[in-house]
């Protein structure tokens, strides 16, 4: 929960809020930027660590995930027939 003023805010937040800390000149470039493209500092952030992150970053999983691995379609309702046996010596 935030606050405007005294009044309570609620909403839903997606992802972290964080701090960190710039040397003023990148600090006064980051301002120019915002100035010239008409965006939000924070938006030119968010972008320059998405691109930093990239080559580390996760793909999204595709759905349905049984197609990709050949997996029968109801799995999760058969799953006791399929694991019988799983982990037997």
């Amino acid at each position: 929960m935030g606050y405007l003023g005294a009044r309570p805010t609620y909403g839903i937040l997606y992802g972290m809020k964080t701090t960190i800390y710039v040397p003023d000149d990148v600090k006064e470039a980051l301002g120019r930027r915002a100035l010239i493209e008409q965006r939000s500092q924070a938006d030119i952030i968010r972008e320059a660590l998405s691109q930093a992150v990239a080559a580390y970053m996760f793909p999204e999983p595709t759905l349905p995930l049984g197609r990709r691995l050949r997996l029968p379609p109801d799995l999760s309702e058969r799953v006791d027939e399929f694991m019988d046996g799983f982990g037997g010596q």
